[in-house]
């Protein structure tokens, strides 16, 4: 019997700037990444950006919010070391990578870059779920959640 494929979310550009400018002056979006600086930004880091990261940054070069505190770094702050390339920050102290390791879902997974908790496994997912868990609910999308409260 052929294994069941991961459902992969679509990465709903519209909605996600919908919800980003719902926050008003809470949150700050960053202009779309222009090609030659996710050009430069692969060859600095050696390797090439998924599809759906690549369309998440040509949408949005960074954001930040500041309360909760959270901020997707412009690329070019991107940091890399091993196999994790760090973009995110959560609550001034959280830090999310992608692990660039192709995963299951053919993407790369995105991890917490201190404790390698498994966020998610899709852009998608963080960028139409995930981080709005923590931006509207505060749950903390960077560790396991407790079930028991």
């Amino acid at each position: 019997m052929a294994e069941a494929a991961i459902r992969k979310p679509d990465l709903r550009i519209d909605q996600i700037s919908a919800r980003l400018h719902s926050l008003g002056d809470a949150g700050v979006v960053g202009a779309p990444a222009t090609p030659d600086l996710l050009a430069e930004v692969e060859s600095r880091v050696g390797l090439a950006l998924p599809q759906p990261v690549r369309a998440f940054w040509q949408a949005f070069d960074g954001i930040e919010v500041v309360d909760p505190p959270f901020q997707i770094h412009q690329l070019a702050n991107l940091t890399y070391s091993g196999s994790l390339l760090t973009f995110c920050r959560c609550n001034h102290e959280h830090s999310l990578a992608f692990r660039t390791v192709v995963n299951e879902a053919g993407e790369w997974s995105i991890v917490n870059a201190e404790t390698a908790f498994t966020v998610t496994m899709t852009m998608a997912s963080f960028a139409v779920t995930r981080m709005w868990s923590w931006l509207l609910q505060r749950r903390p999308i960077w560790q396991e959640e407790d079930r028991a409260s």
